[in-house]
């Protein structure tokens, strides 16, 4: 009976270890919270690459001076998670010392290293991801604006899910408001001329199959 206390706190500390170790040796950043004042009790080197702080320096921080601003949802993620919610997902700018934004994954959850309940947050840098998908909404909107410009409706077709997107000028040479369309393929497929729906879907098909270049067809909708 006597030897279980120290056993327990051998366990513990082997737990300990093995999670400073993790920590450490981890390319994400993560920071470590105090479940309460959300104060910032522990910091990796990764995080400190990331936002540019020297390890006491970060430590000294709380986790809303690290936001770009401090809104509802961080309030209700924190609660979540404070509430035993145990595991939580989302994105969140924070703001390097240099001032510059850093556009972060955040995986959080509780833990409890050496018996500590802690709030960690597992943070993956985004930013570049986040540069490339508005760059990508950018040139998307540019082309779209382009072709509308000479009179032209748009449309976009994802074969994999179905799903289709028509601009508003296509959509105001039917007659129709911009919200009275389904953004799915049969919505196109419903409005072709009963009598040219046979060569329309040949000839997407033939496309589709690489029989031929390019799709250009005409018919009635």
């Amino acid at each position: 009976q006597a030897g279980k206390p120290y056993e327990h706190e051998a366990q513990l500390k082997m737990k300990f270890d093995l999670f400073n170790a993790v920590l450490q040796q981890s390319s994400d950043g993560v920071l470590l919270f105090n479940h309460d004042d959300l104060s910032i009790k522990e910091v990796n080197p990764s995080i400190c690459r990331m936002l540019g702080y020297e390890r006491d320096a970060l430590l000294a921080l709380k986790y809303s001076e690290l936001l770009d601003a401090y809104l509802d949802r961080d309030r209700e993620n924190i609660s979540a998670i404070q509430q035993g919610k145990i595991h939580l997902a989302f994105e969140r700018n924070l703001r390097r010392k240099d001032g510059a934004q850093v556009a972060v994954e955040v995986n959080a959850c509780l833990v409890e290293p050496g018996g500590r309940q802690l709030i960690m947050f597992n943070l993956r840098d985004i930013t570049v991801r986040k540069k490339m998908e508005h760059a990508l909404k950018e040139s998307e909107f540019l082309w779209k604006f382009a072709i509308e410009g000479t009179g032209d409706g748009v449309w976009d077709w994802n074969v994999q899910t179905d799903e289709a997107k028509y601009s508003k000028l296509w959509k105001e040479m039917l007659g129709y408001a911009e919200d009275e369309i389904l953004p799915e393929n049969q919505a196109w497929v419903d409005r072709v001329h009963p009598e040219d729906q046979a060569y329309v879907a040949t000839a997407m098909q033939e496309y589709l199959d690489d029989k031929t270049a390019i799709y250009i067809v005409e018919y009635r909708l």
